[in-house]
């Protein structure tokens, strides 16, 4: 079955078919270096969560009843908006005021981190284009937006460690291990409103990039420990603001990719989502589980209290 994008869906009647589907032995895989994500409903697209924050929309709203002219700004900036057409000034002023939430979030993310004593690791990372070669940063970035657009930097390690403690930014969490990805799909963090039909694990072929806008970041594992555990990387469009700045809202970064369904490049591996406990189970047989995926010792007492493990065998392994 295919979506409107024509991605290619791999349905799976049973978790058992779902793994065999998903094995790193698979054919389907090959010897290419694909990027996994698991979510829990196949209908849920590929928005990064700063695009459906309602905490950044809230911000937004807020600003745009505030100013819903050109006339309305105060008049230190009118200047900057003076080549803007009338047509154009909401949506610019939209893109502005989200882009500046995003990075006020991560800076207060870091600020009070810092105040509470919380080390935050020092920048190191890399941003891999279609080409698989890092890029510049000024190569990636949007910087010919009218007016000028304050862009969040995606590839500093604080958007990647505020990601991973559920700061909302444009990162998208991606792994290179597609059981990992399985976890994530029938993992459940916060309760549903609605139970999905099915969960969905998206397999994106990392050289299918090349000719998109989509952009791999990578850190040093040793900085974010998260990512050393599940294999992580982050995906994200570094042509989100210039499609937004022309259509006026924020397209779903499988957009890129619909060029690249007929070329084996990206998959939808689809499950019921009944069977989300077997399938969880199975992965907890191979040590598949959140202590493992995100380690600390409060998972760890999550995990043993929860009874989905034989606690009395852990004893024999202890020295």
């Amino acid at each position: 079955m295919e979506n409107d994008y024509g991605i290619p869906e791999v349905r799976c009647d049973s978790a058992s078919n779902f793994l065999y589907e998903l094995d790193e032995t698979n054919d389907r895989w090959g010897d290419d270096i694909w990027l996994f994500r698991g979510q829990n409903d196949v209908g849920w697209t590929l928005h990064p969560r700063a695009m459906r924050s309602e905490l950044i929309t809230s911000f937004v709203d807020k600003y745009i009843r505030e100013f819903p002219d050109r006339e309305s700004l105060p008049s230190s900036v009118q200047p900057l908006w003076k080549d803007v057409e009338d047509a154009d000034f909401r949506k610019l002023l939209c893109l502005k005021l989200h882009t500046t939430a995003e990075h006020l979030l991560v800076r207060s993310f870091e600020e009070l981190s810092d105040r509470v004593g919380l080390t935050i690791p020092t920048d190191r990372y890399a941003i891999l284009g279609g080409d698989n070669k890092p890029l510049a940063f000024d190569e990636i970035i949007e910087k010919s937006l009218t007016p000028s657009v304050s862009e969040t930097n995606p590839g500093r390690v604080s958007y990647a460690l505020a990601q991973h403690h559920g700061i909302p930014t444009r990162l998208m969490d991606c792994t290179f291990r597609p059981l990992f990805a399985a976890f994530f799909a029938a993992h459940v963090e916060n309760e549903l409103e609605d139970e999905p039909e099915y969960l969905v694990v998206w397999a994106i072929k990392s050289k299918c990039l090349r000719k998109t806008g989509l952009r791999v970041v990578s850190h040093l594992r040793s900085q974010i420990g998260f990512l050393q555990s599940q294999d992580g990387v982050f995906l994200y469009d570094s042509k989100a603001n210039e499609k937004f700045a022309t259509c006026g809202d924020w397209q779903p970064l499988e957009s890129e990719l619909r060029s690249k369904v007929l070329r084996d490049c990206v998959y939808k591996l689809v499950l019921p989502f009944r069977e989300r406990g077997n399938l969880l189970a199975l992965l907890n047989s191979k040590y598949v589980s959140k202590p493992f995926l995100m380690p600390s010792f409060d998972n760890v007492a999550t995990e043993i209290v929860s009874e989905s493990v034989d606690w009395t065998k852990l004893l024999d392994g202890l020295p």
